[in-house]
C-alpha cells in the first residue's frame, strides 16, 4: 500500500515534503505485491525505493529506517499528517496514540479493501476506533502456532530466544510455564529444527526451504505465510486479518491511500468528500458499489479519554 501510495504521489502535481519511515529492507516475496521493485532491489531499504520513486516529482522525500514511536520521527517537531499503510492493529493504535492532527488510513482484507480519514481527534471517530478491541484477541505466538501447525510452547521458544528456524531447541531453552503444559512429543524439538516440521506439516516442497534456514520464526511467518513465499495458497493457514486474495489489491488501497491525502489537502476537492470518514471496495463483487460507510465513535477508545483530547488540543490548537 504504501508503495502504491508513493507511486501515485509521484505523478500528481504536489509538492511538499514526504517523511517515510520503515525500518525493513526489500525480501523476495515483496517483489510480487510491489509496485516500486525490480529484482535488483532485494536487500535494499524499503525508504530508498521511496526516495528513487519521487526523485524528479516536486515532493521531496526524507527517508527514517526506524520504526514508529522512535524518537527521530519527532526529532523536527510534531507529526502534522500521517499515511498509514502498516500491518497490524497495535501499529495503528500507537499511530493514533501519537496525535497528529490528521491520519488517512488504508487496508485489505480477504474480500474488499477501504480508506478512511481521521481529522477531528475526540470528537469524530478516531483511527483507534476502527482497531479498538472488543474481544480478547490471539496472541503473535499463538496465530503462529496456529498457521504453521506447532504447539504454542515450541513457538514461543523461538520467539523468546531468537532462534533461526533451521536451527533446533535446546532442551534448557524451553519455557516452564504453569498455564501451558510441555507436550509428550517435545523431546524431539532438541532433535529437530522447526523449519524440518514446518516443512513436513504443511507439505512445502523441499527445495525451497534452504532460504529460510537462517530467519527466525517471525520473518518466516510474515514473508513466507502471510506474503507467500513459502506457502503459495496462504489463505487456509492464516487468519483473516493477514490474509488478500489479489496481488493488485493492496496496489489499489495505496492509491486510494494518496487520493485521500491529495483530496484533503485541496479546498477545491474537499469540498465534495461524502460526511462518512470509512469507505470498502468489495473487489469480488461487481460495480457499481455503494462505497462510503457509516462509522460511530468506539467506546472506551483513546479518542473518550479526556487526557489524550487535551494534549491534543493543546498539540493543536484551533
Amino acid at each position: 500500500m504504501g508503495q502504491a501510495a508513493i507511486y501515485t504521489l509521484a505523478r500528481v502535481s504536489a509538492i511538499g515534503t514526504l517523511v517515510v519511515v520503515d525500518p525493513e529492507d526489500i525480501s523476495l516475496s515483496n517483489l510480487q505485491r510491489y509496485v516500486l521493485t525490480t529484482d535488483g532491489d532485494v536487500g535494499s531499504s524499503k525508504c530508498s525505493l521511496a526516495a528513487r520513486a519521487l526523485r524528479g516529482s516536486r515532493i521531496a522525500s526524507v527517508c527514517r529506517d526506524c520504526s514508529w514511536g522512535d524518537a527521530a520521527l519527532t526529532a523536527d517537531g510534531p507529526v502534522e499528517s500521517v499515511c498509514t499503510a502498516v500491518d497490524t492493529e497495535a501499529v495503528r493504535i500507537a499511530i493514533q496514540a501519537g496525535l497528529p492532527r490528521r491520519i488517512y488510513n488504508a487496508w485489505t482484507q480477504p474480500a474488499d479493501l477501504g480508506w478512511s480519514r481521521h481529522e477531528s481527534f475526540g470528537n469524530a471517530p478516531c483511527l483507534a476506533c476502527l482497531y479498538w478491541p472488543n474481544r480478547s484477541r490471539p496472541s503473535q505466538h499463538e496465530l503462529i502456532a496456529q498457521a504453521i501447525h506447532q504447539a504454542e510452547l515450541r513457538v514461543l521458544a523461538y520467539l523468546t530466544h531468537s532462534l533461526p528456524v533451521g536451527q533446533p531447541l535446546q532442551a534448557e531453552q524451553i519455557p516452564r510455564l504453569p498455564n501451558m503444559p510441555i507436550p509428550p512429543d517435545s523431546a524431539a524439538w532438541v532433535e529437530r529444527s522447526l523449519l524440518a516440521d514446518i516443512v513436513h506439516s504443511l507439505q512445502i516442497p523441499a527445495g525451497d526451504i534452504d532460504h529460510w534456514r537462517g530467519k527466525q520464526l517471525s520473518d518466516l511467518y510474515r514473508e513466507g505465510i502471510c506474503g507467500g513465499a513459502l506457502v503459495r495458497s496462504q489463505v487456509g493457514f492464516v487468519s483473516n486479518e493477514m490474509a488478500v486474495p489479489l496481488a493488485h489489491q493492496s496496489v489499489l488501497a495505496g492509491v486510494m491511500l494518496a487520493a485521500q491525502l491529495l483530496i484533503a489537502s485541496s479546498p477545491e476537492l474537499s469540498s465534495f468528500r461524502p460526511t462518512a470518514i470509512e469507505a470498502r471496495l468489495n473487489v469480488l463483487a461487481g460495480l457499481p458499489q455503494f462505497a462510503p460507510r457509516p462509522r460511530q465513535r468506539t467506546n472506551g477508545c483513546i479518542c473518550g479519554d479526556p487526557d489524550f483530547v487535551s494534549v491534543y488540543h493543546a498539540k493543536w490548537p484551533g
